[in-house]
């Protein structure tokens, strides 16, 4: 998380989305701070985590229940995110609210990095 952190901080980017609905996504978050958001998924175990302690938590939440939900939460943040960029620069890009996501197949994963383990 560092390392992506350090890096989009870099380039000038300065706000993270993270979306999780597992046990192994809870101590990536608590590396995000003020500005960053969650977006959990309702009555999974990573929603039950922040629920159970919301004071460690030090960034806005945005639960989903389904895949429809997640879609229309990360646009709005998406967009939110544009609105308040385009404020500072005077340009507006904005992501259309018919926009879906797509998904890829699996031979485009395998050009991706592998993920980092992280012993527990």
């Amino acid at each position: 998380m560092e390392r992506m952190q350090a890096s989009t901080y870099a380039e000038g980017k300065t706000q993270f989305i993270c979306i999780g609905d597992g046990k192994s996504d809870y101590c990536p978050i608590l590396k995000l701070g003020e500005g960053d958001r969650v977006m959990p998924r309702k009555h999974f175990s990573l929603w039950e985590l922040i629920c159970s302690n919301p004071l460690l938590i030090k960034l806005e939440v945005h639960e989903w229940i389904d895949e429809e939900d997640l879609e229309r939460v990360l646009l709005h943040l998406i967009n939110m995110f544009t609105r308040e960029e385009s404020s500072k620069t005077n340009s507006v890009q904005l992501i259309p609210g018919d926009c879906k996501l797509e998904t890829i197949p699996i031979s485009t994963h395998e050009a991706f990095h592998k993920s980092l383990q992280i012993p527990l």
